[in-house]
Protein backbone atom coordinates (compact mmCIF):
# COMPACT_ATOMS: atom_id res chain seq x y z
CA UNK A 1 0.00 0.00 0.00
CA UNK A 2 1.27 3.47 -0.89
CA UNK A 3 0.55 6.63 1.04
CA UNK A 4 0.49 9.99 -0.72
CA UNK A 5 -0.33 13.48 0.48
CA UNK A 6 -3.36 15.10 -1.11
CA UNK A 7 -3.71 18.88 -0.91
CA UNK A 8 -7.17 20.41 -0.80
CA UNK A 9 -8.41 23.37 -2.81
CA UNK A 10 -6.48 26.23 -1.20
CA UNK A 11 -8.28 28.94 -3.20
CA UNK A 12 -11.65 27.65 -2.07
CA UNK A 13 -10.74 27.43 1.63
CA UNK A 14 -8.99 30.84 1.62
CA UNK A 15 -11.96 32.44 -0.16
CA UNK A 16 -14.34 31.18 2.53
CA UNK A 17 -11.94 32.29 5.28
CA UNK A 18 -11.48 35.79 3.79
CA UNK A 19 -15.21 36.14 3.08
CA UNK A 20 -15.96 35.65 6.78
CA UNK A 21 -13.16 38.01 7.84
CA UNK A 22 -14.24 40.74 5.41
CA UNK A 23 -17.96 40.49 6.10
CA UNK A 24 -17.98 44.00 7.60
CA UNK A 25 -17.37 45.33 4.09
CA UNK A 26 -19.85 42.91 2.44
CA UNK A 27 -17.01 41.83 0.17
CA UNK A 28 -17.63 39.27 -2.54
CA UNK A 29 -14.70 36.83 -2.37
CA UNK A 30 -13.90 34.15 -4.91
CA UNK A 31 -11.61 32.91 -7.64
CA UNK A 32 -13.22 34.65 -10.58
CA UNK A 33 -12.92 38.24 -11.73
CA UNK A 34 -16.21 40.13 -11.66
CA UNK A 35 -17.99 40.83 -14.92
CA UNK A 36 -16.72 44.25 -16.11
CA UNK A 37 -20.18 45.04 -17.50
CA UNK A 38 -21.88 44.42 -14.16
CA UNK A 39 -23.00 47.25 -11.91
CA UNK A 40 -20.35 47.86 -9.25
CA UNK A 41 -21.57 47.95 -5.69
CA UNK A 42 -19.15 46.99 -2.97
CA UNK A 43 -15.83 45.20 -2.92
CA UNK A 44 -14.58 42.24 -4.92
CA UNK A 45 -11.70 40.11 -3.65
CA UNK A 46 -10.09 37.66 -6.05
CA UNK A 47 -7.91 34.84 -4.66
CA UNK A 48 -5.38 33.03 -6.85
CA UNK A 49 -3.13 30.10 -5.91
CA UNK A 50 0.03 30.26 -8.02
CA UNK A 51 1.30 26.95 -6.68
CA UNK A 52 4.76 26.11 -5.42
CA UNK A 53 6.95 23.17 -4.43
CA UNK A 54 5.64 20.14 -2.58
CA UNK A 55 7.67 18.49 0.17
CA UNK A 56 7.02 15.16 1.86
CA UNK A 57 4.39 16.39 4.34
CA UNK A 58 3.68 19.99 3.34
CA UNK A 59 3.65 22.34 0.35
CA UNK A 60 4.70 25.95 -0.07
CA UNK A 61 2.21 28.07 -1.98
CA UNK A 62 2.33 31.59 -3.38
CA UNK A 63 -1.13 33.13 -3.19
CA UNK A 64 -2.15 36.38 -4.89
CA UNK A 65 -5.08 38.50 -3.72
CA UNK A 66 -6.59 41.39 -5.67
CA UNK A 67 -9.07 43.76 -4.02
CA UNK A 68 -11.32 45.91 -6.23
CA UNK A 69 -13.39 48.67 -4.66
CA UNK A 70 -16.21 50.93 -5.74
CA UNK A 71 -15.31 53.97 -7.81
CA UNK A 72 -14.02 56.81 -5.63
CA UNK A 73 -13.29 54.58 -2.61
CA UNK A 74 -9.49 54.32 -2.91
CA UNK A 75 -8.75 54.75 0.80
CA UNK A 76 -11.39 52.27 1.97
CA UNK A 77 -10.33 49.75 -0.70
CA UNK A 78 -6.81 49.98 0.72
CA UNK A 79 -8.21 49.25 4.18
CA UNK A 80 -9.99 46.14 2.86
CA UNK A 81 -6.72 44.98 1.25
CA UNK A 82 -4.81 45.62 4.50
CA UNK A 83 -7.37 43.55 6.42
CA UNK A 84 -7.01 40.73 3.88
CA UNK A 85 -3.24 40.81 4.47
CA UNK A 86 -3.77 40.67 8.25
CA UNK A 87 -6.15 37.75 7.87
CA UNK A 88 -3.60 35.83 5.79
CA UNK A 89 -0.94 36.48 8.45
CA UNK A 90 -3.32 35.05 11.06
CA UNK A 91 -4.48 32.07 8.95
CA UNK A 92 -2.33 29.48 10.80
CA UNK A 93 -4.40 30.12 13.92
CA UNK A 94 -7.66 28.95 12.31
CA UNK A 95 -8.24 25.21 11.86
CA UNK A 96 -10.67 25.75 8.95
CA UNK A 97 -7.72 26.73 6.73
CA UNK A 98 -4.93 24.22 5.88
CA UNK A 99 -2.25 26.89 6.42
CA UNK A 100 0.38 26.15 9.06
CA UNK A 101 2.64 29.14 8.42
CA UNK A 102 2.54 32.47 6.63
CA UNK A 103 6.16 33.31 5.90
CA UNK A 104 5.82 36.52 3.88
CA UNK A 105 3.21 39.08 2.89
CA UNK A 106 4.07 41.51 0.10
CA UNK A 107 1.78 44.50 -0.21
CA UNK A 108 -0.92 45.52 -0.47
CA UNK A 109 0.11 47.78 -3.34
CA UNK A 110 -2.17 50.09 -5.30
CA UNK A 111 -2.32 48.91 -8.94
CA UNK A 112 -3.96 50.09 -12.15
CA UNK A 113 -6.96 47.86 -12.69
CA UNK A 114 -7.54 49.10 -16.22
CA UNK A 115 -10.85 50.59 -15.17
CA UNK A 116 -12.28 53.19 -12.85
CA UNK A 117 -12.33 50.96 -9.79
CA UNK A 118 -9.48 51.33 -7.28
CA UNK A 119 -7.45 48.14 -6.97
CA UNK A 120 -4.86 46.73 -4.59
CA UNK A 121 -2.75 43.60 -4.93
CA UNK A 122 -0.85 41.51 -2.39
CA UNK A 123 0.88 38.16 -2.29
CA UNK A 124 1.44 35.71 0.54
CA UNK A 125 3.88 32.83 0.90
CA UNK A 126 1.99 30.12 2.77
CA UNK A 127 2.96 26.67 3.99
CA UNK A 128 0.02 24.28 3.79
CA UNK A 129 -0.58 20.73 4.98
CA UNK A 130 -2.34 17.99 3.15
CA UNK A 131 -4.16 14.82 4.06
CA UNK A 132 -2.45 11.41 3.86
CA UNK A 133 -4.28 9.09 1.45
CA UNK A 134 -3.54 5.37 1.25
CA UNK A 135 -3.72 3.93 -2.25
Amino acid sequence: MTTVIEYGDLELSLAAYLRAGLSGWSARVGRLWPDPAATVAGYDVIVRDDGGPDAQFHADRLVGVTVLGPEGEHYETGRVAARAASLLRAAPEFPSVPVVRCTTIRGPYAIDSGGRRPAFYLTADLRVVGTPISL
